[in-house]
């Protein structure tokens, strides 16, 4: 978990995720995908140079009707499947929809500089089940 110097984001967590954990993406908050791009790429360890360049990923932007946002980034680290996403973003989404797989790799959640944190950094956090925070506006 940081602090991030940007315009619409303030706090970054990153959950790395191994081939032991559950595979399975979910939605954290009832919303719609407003921004969706995928790279198609290579499967590097993490701490190879070149993985954040040329690594499998996916970012997603999430709003709910009151304007709230959330940015997801999924990148694989030596995974021996691709990341697998829903391809159908045109009907909103309810808080724990499944939306896709990924085997191994790091997830990257962006959160509003409004938003109060409710983990610490070492805490393990568990799809559906750990609350990350809260919106406060």
């Amino acid at each position: 978990i940081k602090e991030i110097d940007d315009e619409e984001f303030g706090y970054k967590i990153e959950i790395f995720s191994s081939y032991t954990d559950t595979s399975i993406l979910r939605i954290p908050f009832n919303s719609k995908v407003i921004k969706f791009e995928k790279f198609n790429g290579a499967r590097l360890a993490s701490y190879a140079t070149a993985s954040d360049a040329i690594n499998e990923n996916a970012t997603l932007v999430l709003e709910d009707v009151n304007s709230r946002k959330i940015k997801i980034k999924h990148k694989l680290s030596q995974s021996f499947a691709e990341l697998r996403l829903s391809t159908d973003y045109s009907k909103g989404f309810i808080q724990g929809d499944r939306y896709g797989v990924m085997v191994k790799g790091i997830t990257n959640i962006y959160l509003q500089k409004d938003f109060r944190l409710d983990v610490k950094q070492g805490d393990k956090v568990f799809a559906q089940d750990t609350l990350l925070g809260y919106f406060t506006k």
